[in-house]
């Protein structure tokens, strides 16, 4: 793809909405998400909806990377497939402790790699490119907020670990949350 040039992927869902629960939507906002061009919704608060974007691209993203694959060959049955389970079930331990419902996390990563099977992830992307990567601001937070909690995420230090390795650019922990919080 040329430099600029603009590749449509997939039509997803923007979801927008006050941060906590005690902030409220401004008046009108519902009228204009109706009348956009994009898929827009809202939502009491975002947080909850970040989590779960965090979630999802925690247990998709790397692995791209780290296989060489489209998002859809992560769901092979084989190695890459447990690996992934892995991290579902480790990212679910963590929204668990911080209390976001996680209930469907492996339902909802594997749809992300169904609606989207033939794409390259920006992660992939990047590391082939040897640029570096947003893994820092997913996995790396997740791994913080783990250590916090105390929450045990072996695999995804290894996931991180093995990237690292492979010379893909995994950058430093994030100290800025990724989502605003």
């Amino acid at each position: 793809m040329a430099p600029f040039a603009v590749c449509h992927a997939g039509r997803g869902q923007t979801w927008i909405g006050p941060l906590s629960a005690q902030q409220q939507s401004e008046p009108g906002f519902h009228d204009l998400c109706d009348n956009f061009r994009l898929k827009v919704r809202q939502c009491h608060t975002i947080e909850q909806k970040l989590w779960e974007k965090l979630a999802i691209n925690s247990c998709i993203n790397g692995l791209t990377a780290l296989f060489n694959c489209r998002n859809g060959e992560l769901l092979d049955n084989g190695e890459k497939q447990a690996r992934q389970d892995q991290l579902i079930i480790e990212t679910s331990k963590v929204l668990a402790a911080l209390g976001m419902p996680a209930t469907a996390l492996r339902e909802s990563v594997y749809s992300v790699c169904e609606i989207t099977a033939s794409n390259l992830s920006s992660t992939w992307q990047d590391a082939r490119r040897v640029r570096a990567t947003e893994l820092s601001f997913i996995n790396g937070f997740l791994i913080q907020q783990a250590n916090t909690l105390g929450v045990t995420v072996t695999g995804h230090h290894q996931l991180m670990d093995q990237l690292s390795v492979a010379g893909v650019k995994t950058g430093q922990p994030a100290m800025v949350s990724p989502l605003g919080i």
